[in-house]
């Protein structure tokens, strides 16, 4: 798991350098753009630190590419094989519990299990995220937007400004995204959280795939 882990670590860092020099920008432009620190940006592109998916989405948005060209991932289908299963309304998401994710991420550790639907245009985004043990993110200098984070299982340190909150099973935290802010799983177990975030992270397109959904009777 853990040789999983830092490959997964080593290959975002590679990407992040690749589109950095692509770009024509220093470590010190970068973090200047993003509000990270040019030495945890010299240590995550060489697979030492890992990212958050809030800084992946900082540094997507000063390389002017999107996350996910960042990320290394396999969307899984729902198959439509069963009788009675239908197309989602594109502008109707349900997701049951025996259907995969609409998109399912892992990077540096974290796993991202995508909820609400990738359609077009959509303004909120919600996800089950999984932070690995031992693990500090990077402070954000803050962006756009809202989080909301609900511990399912474990413990979870949120810092936000120069304050840090404990979040216990089944408490939960709403921040305005514009303060800095981060995450620390300060346990040596997995911590289960459930993610709304706006604006969303993840790229949409009209070719976006949505899950078939079987239908069930009331």
């Amino acid at each position: 798991m853990t040789d999983n882990r830092d490959d997964q670590t080593k290959a975002i860092g590679a990407a992040v350098r690749s589109y950095r020099k692509a770009r024509g920008l220093t470590l010190r432009q970068l973090a200047e753009k993003t509000g990270l620190s040019a030495a945890f940006l010299s240590l995550a592109e060489r697979g030492l630190s890992a990212f958050a998916l809030t800084s992946l989405r900082a540094i997507a948005t000063a390389l002017e590419v999107e996350t996910n060209d960042l990320l290394t991932f396999e969307s899984e289908e729902t198959a439509a094989g069963e009788a009675g299963a239908v197309v989602a309304d594109p502008e109707v998401h349900v997701h049951h519990r025996d259907e995969p994710a609409a998109m399912e991420i892992v990077a540096s550790g974290y796993r991202y299990r995508l909820l609400s639907s990738p359609w077009p245009g959509k303004q909120l985004e919600t996800l089950l995220v999984t932070v690995p043990p031992a693990v500090r993110g990077e402070v954000s200098s803050g962006h756009e937007g809202e989080e909301f984070c609900y511990v399912l299982k474990g413990e979870l340190i949120f810092i936000v400004g120069d304050e840090e909150y404990l979040l216990r099973e089944g408490e939960s935290i709403h921040i305005d995204s514009s303060h800095p802010h981060t995450l620390h799983n300060a346990t040596e177990s997995n911590v289960e959280t459930l993610w709304s975030i706006t604006p969303p992270i993840f790229a949409q397109s009209s070719s976006a795939h949505i899950p078939s959904m079987k239908r069930r009777r009331l």
